[in-house]
């Protein structure tokens, strides 16, 4: 990741800049989320100030970018459990120390709902707009891919037998729910997500079946690669949120 959010900012004064707002966001989706940055966070994320700015442009700075500091995603869309972010200020201690920095407990519970509520609806980037569905299935029919169900048996037929325990290029898939969360929150070695929510097809799990450009070597699996068939199919599971 390109930045190292939120670590321990022991310069930022939370006199001047309070550790929760005590009525919380008046709005909720991303310009609730923005009040929540504003309150708590601009003071030391702000522009001109510690990486990332949470001030200028926080959807660029946030959504579907790598954490440099640990191994996942700041904010994973339509998956608060994957975001590094949400782990931060939720104080899960899976990502360090809490934040807002300073502060000795998590933001309150209904600020922090509407920051989960953003994230697990699709972190739309909108001030104003609707949320898409997250789980279009039982309202529209629409078949949903998981990794369990769909992708995985295509990853364990066919890039685990060198993508073992050893890892092959620095990545193991020989076990389902590690291969998981390795592709849904890791990077490549080339800095790019295997799995990008917002922009599907630049999905490096994606780009490297399918033999796209700007992939490091060749496309994988060697030889024949994937089917199409194969490939549709893990393009729609990135399309649908990536689930489990």
């Amino acid at each position: 990741m390109t930045w190292l959010l939120l670590a321990f900012l022991g310069g930022c004064d939370d006199t001047e800049f309070p550790s929760h707002v005590p009525d919380g966001p008046s709005s909720d989706g991303f310009e609730g989320v923005v009040e929540i940055f504003d309150a708590n966070c601009v003071g030391c994320h702000g522009a001109g100030g510690s990486f990332p700015d949470l001030q200028t442009d926080p959807c660029a700075t946030l959504v579907d970018q790598p954490s440099q500091a640990y191994s996942g995603v700041l904010v994973t869309p339509g998956d608060s459990e994957l975001s590094v972010l949400w782990h931060k200020m939720e104080n899960t201690g899976d990502f360090g120390g809490i934040m807002p920095s300073g502060a000795t407990e998590p933001l309150p519970a209904d600020t922090l709902a509407v920051l989960t509520d953003w994230i697990d609806g699709g972190a739309q980037c909108s001030e104003g707009g609707t949320d898409p569905d997250p789980d279009p299935g039982p309202d529209t029919g629409t078949d949903i891919e998981t990794f369990y169900s769909d992708v995985y048996p295509l990853i364990s037929g066919q890039c685990a037998g060198c993508h073992d325990e050893d890892g092959a290029g620095g990545l193991s898939l020989n076990e389902e729910s590690s291969s998981y969360i390795t592709l849904s929150t890791d990077q490549s070695s080339t800095g790019q997500p295997y799995v990008k929510l917002s922009e599907p097809t630049n999905s490096y799990l994606y780009m490297k079946i399918t033999g796209s450009a700007g992939i490091d070597g060749n496309a994988m699996p060697p030889d024949d690669g994937v089917a199409a068939a194969d490939a549709a199919t893990v393009l729609t599971w990135i399309e649908q949120g990536a689930r489990q």
